[in-house]
């Protein structure tokens, strides 16, 4: 029981820090003070490192000695290899994906779809930022294969963060109309119970955001 009750906190905290740092709360270049963080968490350093490790691990801290944990950044040629990747693993979902789609799930997109057409009059770049990583969720629910599961999960939380980061300058009514054209042709193939058509959407989708930044990287 003490073992799941440290499982269960280690992998809270952990989800808690890492949304913080894709949700741009702690921004490229932050110091994480370990004493304020532990503080918070109501728990000692000691079981709050395993976590800033699992986080080095993944790519989104390093940590320096003298320095402490800082928050990395990304350069657009790794953002791009990491695109590549994650376009291609989607395209693989058809052959690593046991899991049945459940009502559930058709219901989740649902809502997240009425919540998406609220942002286009009220911009709000947190509250879409939120909406992706509860679709990002919803596609590693249906990912049966747990390497690929685990892969596609830290790839997304690598880069996501960096997509958000343009937001401000983007043309908030595109990027709003794309996701929610992305979220209708999602629906549509979990209502079709078709796997491969929803990683062909979801591919597509990946591209979008890429070309999106290339674009305006180009025009600054």
């Amino acid at each position: 029981m003490k073992k799941n009750n440290e499982e269960n906190r280690f992998e809270r905290i952990y989800k808690e820090i890492r949304q913080e740092i894709c949700l741009l709360h702690f921004p490229p270049g932050t110091i994480l003070n370990e004493s304020k963080l532990a503080k918070r968490f109501k728990i000692s350093r000691t079981p709050l490192r395993p976590v800033l490790q699992k986080l080095k691990h993944e790519g989104l801290v390093t940590i320096k000695n003298g320095v402490g944990t800082i928050v990395t950044g990304i350069d657009m040629k790794e953002l791009k290899d990491i695109y590549d990747i994650r376009m291609m693993l989607i395209g693989t979902i058809d052959n690593f994906s046991t899991n049945i789609i459940q009502p559930i799930h058709i219901k989740e997109i649902e809502n997240i779809i009425k919540k998406a057409k609220l942002l286009f009059k009220n911009k709000n770049a947190i509250k879409y930022a939120i909406l992706c990583n509860k679709l990002e969720d919803i596609i590693l629910n249906l990912i049966s294969n747990e390497p690929l599961r685990e892969i596609t999960d830290i790839l997304y939380y690598r880069v996501a963060r960096i997509w958000f980061t343009f937001l401000p300058n983007m043309n908030w009514e595109h990027v709003i109309k794309i996701f929610l054209k992305e979220l209708n042709e999602v629906l549509i193939a979990l209502k079709k119970n078709d796997i491969k058509k929803l990683g062909i959407v979801r591919k597509k989708a990946l591209q979008n955001i890429l070309d999106d930044i290339s674009e305006f990287i180009a025009k600054s």
